[in-house]
């Protein structure tokens, strides 16, 4: 994840969107790029210890998303690890990060699968976060979305 300003456009974009809480899923798991335990990596190297990390447009302070967005937004920004999306109950915990207020919530996501949970756990909120992402996150989307006024099998 790039430093550029990404706390400052997420809260930006909150603002803008009227929305309590943005739900960031930056993994692209097809092109490497996965989010464990906060961290971002790339083909299973912290992004931290990449050639990315030494860019001199953008260069990266740290491989934790979550550490990049809180330095600059002032929204209280949580985790959600792998463990918790994948056992269940993650539409349960953005409902409750959301009925403490705004929230900037960064999941993890390491496989296809992983990011289409995040895809429905958003979808059933009752206010739909802000989601912030990659490919992955917009190709898990469009299938969730389909599927919410259809029956599940």
């Amino acid at each position: 994840m790039r430093h550029r300003q990404r706390g400052a456009e997420v809260t930006a974009a909150m603002r803008a969107s009227q929305r309590k809480l943005a739900v960031i899923a930056a993994a692209i798991p097809a092109a490497g790029r996965t989010t464990l335990e906060g961290k971002c990596l790339v083909n299973g190297v912290p992004l931290l210890e990449t050639e990315f990390a030494s860019d001199p447009k953008t260069p990266i302070v740290s491989s934790r998303i979550a550490e990049i967005v809180a330095l600059q937004s002032e929204i209280p920004v949580y985790e959600v690890f792998l463990q918790d999306v994948r056992r269940g109950g993650l539409s349960a915990l953005l409902t409750a990060y959301a009925a403490e207020g705004e929230g900037i919530i960064v999941v993890d996501a390491v496989e296809e699968r992983d990011l289409t949970l995040i895809a429905q756990a958003a979808c059933e909120q009752p206010s739909m976060p802000l989601l912030v992402g990659a490919a992955g996150l917009a190709n898990a989307l469009p299938v969730e979305l389909f599927m919410q006024d259809r029956q599940r099998l």
